[in-house]
Order: C-alpha cells, then sequence, then structure tokens
C-alpha cells in the first residue's frame, strides 16, 4: 500500500509495508514509539519538492478548491500509476473522490485507521525525510501559512480602508452603547431629582451636571457658569428647592456618579474616533467626503467591503445601499422600491424639501459614483489637489437644487452656443439684374382669380341641402301618419292584453295545486303563449325607453294573436338582437324598426358582424341557451366573460362541497357543465340548489367586472361615480365595472326563464340569483395605491374592487349552513305568496334534501362510494367521513406526491427549487 503525504515542501509518497497490520487502531501508536520501529513498516519512495513557494501556495489552494493541480497529477503518474495494483491512502476523503475522477484505475482509502496512520507518520517525518532538513521544512511551513493569509485577505498596503471600517463599526456600537448609558442615567438619577432631566436635553451635559452636583441640595451651591447660561443656572437652583425626587444614600449617588464618567469618558474617546475618521476618510477617499460627509462616505465602504468593491458599484446601488430590506420586500411583493438607504442622512439631501429627496438622492449617487471612483483609481498624491473633483461637483450639486426650489432653469454649461448664420449676398457694382418677365411658368389661381368658381360650388351646396330638407320632410309626415293608424289599432290590443292575463292567473292557480316536479321548460311552454307579448314589451321599454318602447308595441299590434305564437322563434330572435345592441348602433336601429319585417331584418344583418367571425367556436357548438347563442353573435367578448364565470362557479361549488355528500356533481365528466344546461337538480327547490344557483348568479357577475378591469371589454361602460370633492385631489374617471357585471348577469340567468309571481320553484330561483349577486357585492374589497416619496401613504387613492372567488364561494358557504325553510302561504286574508319575511340577502328553499347516500336518477347524482372523505380532528371543520360514507366505513390509500421544497432565491429574478416526494394518505368510502 501506497501513502501520499502533503507537506509546505512537497509531496511525499511512502510504501506501507506488508507486514504492518491496521486491524488494531488502539496499538498502532506503539509501532511508531522511535524512528528505528517506523523505519520498518514505512519506506520512503520518492519526494516531489516544490520550485518556490508560488508554486506551494497554488497546489495548497487548488487543493482547497476542489482542485487537482499540475504537481500532483506528475507525482501520481509517475509513482503511483505504475503501482496500480496497490491501493494509496490519502489524509481527506474529498481529495481520494478527487483522485479516483482524474485517474479510475486507482483505489484510494481514508478512514479512522488511515487517520492513525498519517499520525505517526508525522511524529517520526524528520527522521522519515532524511534528505530534507528540519530548519527548511519549518521555513517552507511558515511562509505558506503568511501567503494563504495575505491571500484569504487580500491585504494591500498601499490603501488601508480595513482601518475604516472598523473605525466606523466602532463608531456606531459607541453610539448605541452611548445612548443606553445615558438613558440609564436619566432613569437612575431621575428618581432623586426628576426636574434636571426636563431641562437639560443633551446627555453629555446632563451626566456632567450630575457629576458636579451630587445630591440635589447641593445644587445652590454649586458653581454651573462653564456648564449652563445664567438663566438656566437659576432655574436648575430654584427647582432642587422644591423637587419631588425621593432621597437616595450615598452608595447609590456613588454608583450614578461612576456611570456619569463613563458617560464622560465614552463620549470624548467618541470625538477622538470621529476626528481619527475625519483624517483617514480625507487621505483614502477625499472626494467621497467632500460630497457625502465623512462619516456616511465611511459607511457606505463599509456595507461595500472596500473602497474598490464601492468603486465598482452602480449609481443606483449606491442610491440604496442600506435599504436592502426594504428593496426585497418591494420586489416580492411588487410594490414602489425605495429611493435611497444610507444617503439619505447625507448634509446635502437633509436640507432639501421632501418632494425633492429623491430626485437630490439619484444625482447625489451619480457624482458620489464619479469621486468615488477617481479616488479608488488616481494616482494623485498631492494633498492640495485631492478633494477637487469632490468640491466641483458639490457646487454642482447646489446649484441644481437651488434651481429645483426656485423653479428657474439650470445652466448646464457654462458659454451658450449660437448658431452661425450665413450672411446674405448683395450685388456690388452697376451691373443689370435680370429680367423674370421673360419665363414662363404655370398660372396660380388665386381666390380674388377664381370668384366665380366659388358662387357656383356655394350655390350647388345650398340646392343640395333643399333636396335633403324636403326629403326629410315628407319621410317624417309618412311616419306620423302611420303613428296615427296603428295607434287606433293600439286600442283593441290593449282589451286582448286585460283578458289574456285574467285568463293566465286562472291557469297559474290550477298549476299551483299540482306537485313541483316538473321542468323549467315544461312550465315555461305552459305560461309563455301568454306572456310573451308582455316579456317582449318590458324588455325592448328596458333598453329603448318609454318612448321607443311605444313604437315596438304599435309594431307588435299590426299582426294577430295567432299569428305571433307561430312566429314566437322570429320575435325573440328580434328582441333579443334588439336587447344586447351597442350603444352606437342604437340610433340605427331605432329607425330599422319602423321597417318592413323582410328590410328589418336585411338591415341587422348587414349591421352585426356574422357568427363565424365574432361568437367563440366553444359557443358555437353547444348552443346552451338561446339568449347566450344571441349574446355571442353581437357581443362575443361579453358572452365569453359570463360563460366563464358560469364554469369558474361550478368549480368552486365542486371544492366547497367535495368533503359533503352531495359534491355539485351533474353525472357528467365534463367540467364544462353550467347552469345554462339546466341540470336536473334546478327542478326541486332543494338547499344544494339555492347554493349552485347564487353561485352561478355571483361568478357571471364576477367574470364580467374582472374582464372590464382588465381591458378585454372594450364596450363596459365607465363607472364615474364620485365619492370625494374636486378640491381633495382630482378625479381619474375610471374604476371596476361592478354594475355593468351585476346587470348582465341579471339579464342572462333571469331571462333564462319566465319569472312569474305565481310559481313558487321561479319565485326561490329568481331570490337566490339575487342572493349571489349580493354576495359579490358584501365581499367587495377596498385597494389602495400610495402616491407619498418612497411609497408612503400621505397621499393615496382608494377603489373597490371584486374579491378572489373563493372568498365569494366561502362567503356564500356559510349562508348555505342558514338556509331558510319557507311555505307558501294560504291564508286568504294575506295577499303575500311566502308565509315568513325574507332577507334579500340569504338563501332560501322549499323542499327537504335527500340523503345523496345512494345514487338518484332524477337528479343525476352519483352517491357516496368511493368519494374521498376526511377524517374529523381539529385542524378541519369539513364532514366527518362516518357522515359522509353513511355508515358504511372507510378505508385509507396511499398516493405518491411530487412538489418543489427547499426552494431558495437567487439574486436577482431566480428561485431554484428541489422535488420532493411525500406520501399523501387519502380517505375513501366503501
Amino acid at each position: 500500500m501506497l501513502l501520499l503525504y502533503e507537506t509546505a515542501s512537497g509531496y511525499a509518497i511512502f510504501r506501507i509495508s506488508e507486514k504492518f497490520n491496521l486491524t488494531k487502531v488502539d496499538d498502532l501508536w506503539s509501532e511508531f514509539e522511535s524512528p528505528d520501529k517506523a523505519r520498518q513498516f514505512v519506506q520512503l519512495v520518492n519526494f516531489r519538492k516544490f520550485s518556490d513557494i508560488n508554486q506551494s501556495l497554488k497546489s495548497t489552494m487548488d487543493i482547497m478548491e476542489n482542485k487537482c493541480s499540475k504537481t500532483l497529477k506528475k507525482v501520481i503518474k509517475k509513482f503511483v500509476l505504475p503501482e496500480i495494483q496497490e491501493k494509496l491512502a490519502v489524509a481527506d476523503a474529498k481529495l481520494g473522490n478527487l483522485i479516483q475522477e482524474k485517474f479510475p484505475g486507482i483505489s484510494c482509502l481514508s478512514n479512522s485507521k488511515i487517520t492513525e496512520l498519517f499520525r505517526g507518520v508525522r511524529s517520526n517525518l524528520n527522521a522519515l525525510l532524511v534528505d530534507i532538513p528540519r530548519r527548511e521544512l519549518e521555513n517552507m511551513a511558515v511562509a505558506l501559512a503568511h501567503n494563504m493569509s495575505r491571500h484569504k485577505l487580500k491585504f494591500t498596503a498601499e490603501k488601508i480602508d480595513m482601518m475604516i471600517v472598523q473605525a466606523i463599526g466602532l463608531h456606531d456600537d459607541l453610539d448605541r452603547e452611548l445612548n443606553n448609558y445615558a438613558m440609564r442615567c436619566r432613569e437612575w438619577y431621575g428618581w432623586h431629582f426628576p426636574e434636571l432631566g426636563k431641562c437639560i436635553s443633551d446627555h453629555l451635559l446632563y451626566a456632567q451636571i450630575v457629576e458636579r452636583i451630587g445630591f440635589r441640595e447641593c445644587a445652590p451651591m454649586t458653581n454651573l457658569s462653564d456648564l449652563l447660561s445664567e438663566d438656566l443656572q437659576k432655574k436648575v437652583k430654584k427647582m432642587s428647592l422644591h423637587s419631588l425626587g425621593t432621597e437616595i444614600s450615598t452608595t447609590d449617588l456613588k454608583s450614578i456618579k461612576l456611570l456619569c464618567k463613563q458617560i464622560i469618558e465614552i463620549s470624548k474617546y467618541r470625538t477622538e474616533l470621529g476626528n481619527y475618521l475625519r483624517a483617514r476618510m480625507f487621505s483614502l477617499a477625499p472626494n467621497l467626503a467632500s460630497l457625502t460627509g465623512e462619516i456616511i462616505g465611511a459607511r457606505l465602504i463599509a456595507r461595500a467591503g472596500s473602497l474598490l468593491g464601492l468603486s465598482k458599484m452602480s449609481a443606483s446601488t449606491i442610491q440604496i445601499i442600506g435599504a436592502e430590506k426594504a428593496l426585497f420586500r418591494a420586489i416580492k411583493t411588487k410594490r414602489d422600491t425605495p429611493k435611497y438607504g444610507l444617503i439619505y442622512h447625507a448634509q446635502i439631501i437633509s436640507t432639501v424639501p421632501q418632494k425633492l429627496k429623491g430626485k437630490v438622492a439619484r444625482m447625489l449617487a451619480n457624482k458620489a459614483t464619479l469621486a468615488v471612483r477617481y479616488d479608488a483609481l488616481s494616482e494623485h498624491t498631492d494633498d492640495g489637489d485631492m478633494n477637487i473633483l469632490g468640491l466641483e461637483q458639490r457646487a454642482i450639486l447646489e446649484k441644481r437644487i437651488k434651481a429645483l426650489e426656485t423653479g428657474i432653469a439650470h445652466q448646464a454649461t457654462k458659454t451658450k452656443k449660437v448658431r452661425f448664420r450665413e450672411a446674405p449676398y448683395i450685388i456690388q457694382g452697376g451691373g443689370e439684374l435680370y429680367d423674370t418677365s421673360a419665363d414662363f411658368t404655370l398660372p396660380r389661381k388665386r381666390k380674388h382669380e377664381n370668384d366665380n368658381a366659388s358662387d357656383f360650388i356655394e350655390t350647388k351646396k345650398l340646392k343640395l341641402t333643399s333636396i335633403l330638407k324636403d326629403e326629410k320632410k315628407e319621410r317624417s309626415k309618412k311616419l306620423t301618419i302611420q303613428g296615427h293608424q296603428l295607434a287606433e289599432e293600439a286600442q283593441g290590443y290593449k282589451v286582448d292584453k286585460k283578458m289574456k292575463k285574467e285568463k293566465h292567473l286562472k291557469e297559474e292557480s290550477v298549476f299551483m295545486e299540482q306537485p313541483a316536479v316538473e321542468s323549467f321548460v315544461e312550465q315555461e311552454e305552459m305560461v309563455e303563449s301568454s306572456v310573451i307579448v308582455e316579456e317582449e314589451e318590458e324588455e325592448q321599454q328596458h333598453l329603448y325607453g318609454e318612448d321607443e318602447g311605444e313604437e315596438s308595441k304599435l309594431n307588435l299590434s299590426t299582426q294577430s294573436t295567432e299569428k305571433k305564437k307561430k312566429k314566437k322563434k322570429k320575435k325573440k330572435n328580434d328582441s333579443e338582437v334588439e336587447q344586447w345592441s351597442f350603444s352606437n348602433k342604437k340610433n340605427d336601429d331605432n329607425e330599422a324598426h319602423m321597417l318592413p319585417k323582410s328590410l328589418r331584418r336585411q338591415h341587422f344583418k348587414d349591421a352585426w358582424p356574422r357568427k363565424e367571425e365574432a361568437c367563440a367556436p366553444e359557443i358555437l357548438s353547444i348552443r346552451r341557451n338561446r339568449q347566450l347563442f344571441v349574446l355571442c353573435r353581437h357581443r362575443p367578448v361579453l358572452a365569453k366573460s359570463l360563460l366563464s364565470g358560469l364554469k369558474e362557479a361550478v368549480r368552486e361549488c365542486q371544492f366547497q362541497m367535495k368533503y359533503n355528500r352531495w359534491n355539485c356533481s351533474f353525472g357528467y365528466h365534463s367540467m364544462d357543465y353550467t347552469l345554462l344546461d339546466n341540470p336536473p337538480i334546478l327542478n326541486f327547490g332543494y338547499k344544494e340548489t339555492s347554493f349552485l344557483v347564487a353561485l352561478s348568479s355571483a361568478g357571471a357577475a364576477w367574470s364580467v367586472a374582472r374582464a372590464c378591469a382588465n381591458g378585454q371589454l372594450t364596450s363596459c361602460t365607465c363607472n364615474n361615480r364620485q365619492h370625494s370633492s374636486q378640491q381633495a385631489w382630482k378625479w381619474g374617471g375610471c374604476s371596476y365595472s361592478i354594475k355593468f357585471g351585476l346587470v348582465n348577469s341579471r339579464r342572462l340567468l333571469t331571462s333564462k326563464h319566465s319569472i312569474h309571481k305565481a310559481n313558487l320553484l321561479k319565485l326561490v330561483y329568481k331570490h337566490n340569483l339575487k342572493a349571489g349577486r349580493m354576495a359579490l357585492k358584501r365581499t367587495l374589497k377596498r385597494d389602495c395605491k400610495c402616491h407619498g416619496i418612497s411609497g408612503s401613504c400621505q397621499m393615496k387613492t382608494c377603489w373597490k374592487s371584486p374579491a378572489e372567488f373563493r372568498e365569494i364561494g366561502t362567503h356564500l358557504k356559510k349562508k348555505l349552513s342558514r338556509a331558510m325553510f319557507i311555505l307558501q302561504n294560504h291564508s286568504p286574508n294575506d295577499s303575500r305568496y311566502i308565509a315568513q319575511q325574507l332577507k334579500a340577502a340569504e338563501l332560501v328553499y322549499f323542499e327537504q334534501s335527500p340523503t345523496y347516500c345512494e345514487p338518484l336518477s332524477h337528479i343525476r347524482s352519483v352517491g357516496t362510494r368511493g368519494r374521498i372523505c376526511s377524517v374529523r380532528n381539529q385542524t378541519h371543520s369539513f364532514a366527518d367521513c362516518e357522515i359522509v360514507c353513511c355508515g358504511r366505513g372507510y378505508f385509507h390509500q396511499a398516493e405518491l406526491v411530487v412538489e418543489n421544497c427547499n426552494c431558495k432565491f437567487h439574486w436577482c429574478c431566480q428561485v431554484m427549487c428541489d422535488k420532493c416526494r411525500r406520501t399523501n394518505w387519502i380517505s375513501k368510502c366503501r
């Protein structure tokens, strides 16, 4: 076995005899008691000596940096590789791994037995290395130690900036200790003479007075003229006669005086340290000291580590040195970054107004960068010109600050640049001038030359305007005549409308006696024939106003009721086109309603884009709802936002109910199933139905409001409501359009079914829709943007924005736990349809929910078999597995989860994480 031994002079290769027994570690020391015994088992093969101390330092630093030096490679190739069958013993396991990587055939050993073997070789090293003198080994070791220390510390004898680093560190420590001592002295002596602390604010002066006075009774006889003014001296002596303090003993006063002496001595040493620091700064960095001051400049050097390190920093980095925590916090929270750090306490910045501090800090950082680079890299030795650059830059800064404060523009250059203008050439002499009358050019038509043409154009314009006015008058006459004719027919239309309402009420009373198990589609067919005319009138009045609604009434009265029933789908299409039209198309659409039926359809076909160009493919392929389909053709972005809100509502419903028996599943695998697809549970008045309806209403409004705020919906109106006076701040004009989202959610989901007062199921449906919209209103959060200096909130702008949808879902889940069960009112003396008084924000239901334990086909519930449940403990508020599993029991199943862990933040903007695996145990129902 071979042994590699490292020394300061070179590398030694020893051969260990085969007779040597390494198994007895405890008795290994006995084999190296004397050099003669050591020579029997250890023999020197070769010693590779270093040429000089630099080669020794380089080899040692390479090993410390986990590198293999060239000298070591040569030794291994020459003496170890020929005997590759033998093992190589090394002192460090990392060195052995490094050798095995470079030379795969070599096997290295490093353990506790090898460590004891190296200890024995080290004790007899002088006897084993016969050719190397002992003195040379010691000198090389000392030289290597000095060079390594100098290399690590990077010691330079030219500029001793480490003295400034230590001095400013001690200066700051003295400030803290001095403040602690002074406050302790005030509290201690304040029990005896409390009035003195109110008169004397300076800590050093207070300690000097306490040391000189002693007991407060001695104050009138003590001379304080060298410390205090005459008036203040009289005030102190007068207060000592009527003091409210307690009596103290002589030993107490002795301890207080010793503390005062310590304060006075520390203050004197702090003053001397400040003078030393000032002299050091003016000898090392005079330009930086002239700009920022000695203390601030020394702190900047201490933060950078050295003057050279500070000179390598940019101006923006120097500006925020000392505010690293605030900077990283601002980057993490995506807020405004700080404008200054240690440089804020410079004399130049402290004298300017608050609104200019950020700008002056940036200018001072730029000048300080220039000054510190000049100090670190210049070679000037003349003391008289060392700080001339700093003084010049300080003068420029003061002029710039004065210009900013007064508002007068600052002249950047000393001399004004005048643009050179060439003097005009003047002909001198009696030469003849050139005659331009002989030139031929195209004549230019001027105004006074074309009077006849302008008169002709004006007369032509007058004729055209007169013709257009005559056409408008004739058109208005025709419209008035048609209006009178249709008004006469409207009288008979109103009588027919009253008859239909009475008939409808009779049919509805008979219908309510039957159980409410029919679908919405079947109920709608029973009342649609009598209410369709009223719905179209309400929709047109809501969109166009009263006058235009009257026009639509007149158009509807021209046709018979039988013809309306046959073509009710076409009328629905026309009314929906009118309801969802753009605001800028409103005037053209009003004129189009007066046109005949064929021309009106052609007008809308040309005015609106084609469905293949405007509508999203996902809505065209599904066609869930006629209202949404028509809306998608004419306002595709709004339809897409409404549909995404309904999908988000279903996902949130499944999240909130995932540990309950009913988990918001409709028996379909697709997550795109929404309220517009008429899930069967809507035909029943269960508590879970109310939660789904309210959550869908809130989701549609939330999605539209977010789309408006993000700029995806350009047609949404801007919320111009002002909540404060114009004098306090200037109104910007826009915020989250919550109202626009609520209106569109109500239009889509309320118009999904014809809501009538005589239907309990539809009344509950309408009430829960309103409760969902009110949940969005009550969860609005208040966001503010601060506009002060360095992110301060002295001036801020606030607005209300919708909360995260998870918060809205949690809010409605709490409402579900206290939902109200309602009853239909059968009292003949009470006109109310529902017996209870309802709150608008509460969820209501009128049927008891099933158990949901087994699959239910009429509502397409899949039951709870194989469902994931949660075992009840102190940290969970979900339902227990025993309740969810309906007493059938549950079992535990393990699943492997891979997630990010041990994340570290790397400058500037990168997060590195490891992949960790953990076993997650879940519970499932049997």
